[in-house]
């Protein structure tokens, strides 16, 4: 905005030295430059609509300005192309930056954390917005001469995203085994969040290779804030007593993985559906027996069976 006075008057005395006829201008910033939109936007309101100045579209531009010597495109061959690293990363990214959108955008249906503040929900949105147009960037034809400038951008913002994806993770207990007492206790998971912005992830556990047994509800969406972390007691339901390995993974909102999943002992003292059938068919038999050894003993006393003591 500071440079917008200047710009102006520049623009000005360019029209008003020569009134015979009329004068094109196109205003547009380097490729390297970043403009804040509000200053972008004030710029084009400055120069575009004035006493001295009438807005043109591009399509009009194009149709009607006849361009002059100085005025023509630069031609800029691609004589070398992009280098190697570049692609690889561009090919990286747009892979990636789905999961980073949906770790970083907290869903519409989900509860707020509290003490996670507004700016760091918009430092995230931006984060996520800021992304596309570093790719973009990083793939720009104006570094087919420069390559080595492209590869170190493409490099800077691939070790950026790769910095967000890792960014969260689940903490390994010291032990790395827990012992449930109940068919329905709580599996206590911690997850830890390194990064400088908010994220949303969900918890995902299964038995190892599927196996019967055991199973998990389902908590949400978990919204964890800048450089913290969230203890999450997840609902377990185990059908078997004895050891289970279990896998506990964490995603994003939309069932991306991130990482590694952590595998844990999970030791059941409770018995499960199984065991409590096949307790309650023994004790059914058992009982069963008895009842049927006192009533025969009953039979044989009341019919003479078995000899009666004398007095």
């Amino acid at each position: 905005l500071s440079a917008l006075p200047e710009l102006v008057t520049q623009v000005a005395v360019r029209a008003e030295e020569d009134s015979t006829h009329s004068h094109y201008v196109v205003i547009t910033p380097e490729r390297n430059v970043d403009p804040d939109p509000t200053a972008a936007s004030q710029a084009i309101l400055a120069t575009a609509d004035t006493s001295w100045s009438d807005p043109l579209s591009l399509g009009a531009a194009a149709a009607q300005v006849q361009p002059v010597e100085q005025g023509g495109l630069r031609a800029h061959p691609l004589t070398n192309g992009l280098p190697e690293q570049t692609i690889a990363a561009a090919q990286y990214l747009a892979g990636t930056l789905s999961t980073v959108d949906s770790l970083l955008t907290p869903p519409a249906h989900a509860p707020h954390q509290d003490g996670i503040s507004a700016d760091a929900i918009a430092a995230a949105a931006g984060l996520v917005a800021g992304l596309p147009l570093g790719i973009q960037r990083a793939e720009s034809a104006e570094w087919s001469d420069t390559p080595a400038t492209s590869a170190t951008l493409a490099g800077t913002l691939t070790d950026q995203v790769r910095t967000i994806v890792n960014g969260v993770h689940l903490i390994r207990p010291t032990q790395g085994t827990y012992t449930l007492g109940s068919a329905d206790s709580p599996l206590p998971i911690t997850i830890d969040n390194t990064l400088p912005v908010p994220v949303n992830v969900r918890l995902q556990a299964s038995a190892v290779g599927g196996l019967p047994g055991f199973s998990t509800k389902d908590v949400g969406v978990q919204q964890i804030g800048p450089r913290s972390k969230l203890a999450v007691r997840l609902p377990a339901q185990v059908d078997r007593a004895g050891r289970i390995r279990v896998n506990v993974g964490l995603a994003t909102p939309d069932d991306q993985a991130l990482g590694t999943p952590l595998q844990l002992s999970v030791r059941s003292t409770a018995l499960g559906d199984i065991g409590k059938i096949i307790t309650y068919a023994a004790a059914a038999i058992l009982a069963a027996a008895l009842l049927f050894r006192f009533g025969r003993q009953w039979w044989r006393r009341h019919n003479g069976s078995i000899p009666r003591r004398a007095p």
